[in-house]
C-alpha cells in the first residue's frame, strides 16, 4: 500500500473512531439515562452486611478482609494487590483451602480496603469478616472484637 493510500485509511479510521466516541458520549447524555444502583430484575442484591461466624464464611465461600492503604500493608501497584498484608492474606486463603480440602470450591479471602479508623466500626458492623492493620490491642477494643495473636 502506498503512502496516500495509507494515509486516508488512517484519516478513515480514526474518523470512524471518533463517529464510535460520538455516539457513545450521546448516549450518556439522553434523558433517562441513570445508573442503576440495584440487581438485574430476577437477582437479589448482595449480601453487604453480615456477622457470621466461620461456618457461613465457608458456606459463602468468601472472607472479607477489611484492610487499609499502607506503603509496606497494603497497596495498589497498578492494578496489582502488593504488601504484606495481602501476602499474609493470601497465605491464610491458601491454608484455609488446604485445611478444608474442598477441591474446586474454594474460599475466597477478599481485601476490601478501608481506612484505619474505621477498621473496628466497619467490622462490628458486618462490612467485613476480618480486619488486618497493625492494629494495638487495648482493653477497650477487646471488649467489641476478638484478636488474633500479633505476628510481630
Amino acid at each position: 500500500m502506498d503512502f496516500k493510500k495509507r494515509k486516508i485509511s488512517v484519516a478513515t479510521l480514526l474518523f470512524l473512531l471518533f463517529l464510535a466516541i460520538l455516539a457513545g458520549l450521546n448516549h450518556w447524555f439522553q434523558p433517562g439515562h441513570e445508573k442503576s444502583h440495584g440487581p438485574p430484575d430476577g437477582l437479589s442484591p448482595p449480601e453487604e452486611i453480615s456477622t457470621s461466624d466461620f461456618d457461613d464464611m465457608v458456606r459463602r465461600n468468601e472472607i472479607r478482609a477489611l484492610a487499609p492503604y499502607s506503603k509496606t500493608f497494603y497497596y495498589l501497584d497498578g492494578a496489582e494487590q502488593r504488601g504484606l498484608s495481602y501476602e499474609l492474606l493470601n497465605a491464610f486463603e491458601t491454608y484455609i483451602n488446604k485445611s478444608l480440602n474442598r477441591g474446586a470450591l474454594q474460599v475466597k479471602v477478599i481485601i476490601i480496603p478501608t481506612p484505619r479508623d474505621r477498621l473496628i466500626p466497619d467490622l462490628i458492623s458486618g462490612h467485613g469478616d476480618i480486619a488486618v492493620g497493625n492494629l494495638t490491642i487495648t482493653p477497650g477494643r477487646r471488649e467489641h472484637v476478638n484478636f488474633s495473636n500479633p505476628f510481630f
